[in-house]
């Protein structure tokens, strides 16, 4: 049987999780990707970010999709794209 507490229980360990590692990136490796054209760190945080904020909590509440972007303009030093980590969590 789901549990809708248990679930959400789990997802914030996740999210917890998921931010513990965003911290570990360092501020001078935020712009680093494995290839040219690659997601870069930040790209990849700000991504998770935005599509758990404007996707997933979107579709749960049957909103039209309001995905923006990851692009640097978002955030584009560690500290911004933290800072949007943690907006777009509180503001579920």
């Amino acid at each position: 049987m789901f549990d809708l507490d248990e679930f959400l229980a789990h997802f914030e360990k996740v999210r917890q999780r998921t931010r513990r590692v965003a911290e570990c990136i360092p501020a001078d490796r935020i712009d680093w990707a494995y290839k040219p054209g690659a997601f870069t760190l930040g790209d990849r945080v700000k991504h998770i970010a935005v599509t758990e904020r404007f996707i997933w909590a979107e579709t749960v509440h049957r909103r039209q999709r309001a995905y923006t972007t990851h692009s640097r303009e978002l955030a584009g030093t560690k500290d911004e794209v933290l800072g949007l980590m943690d907006r777009c969590t509180r503001s579920r």
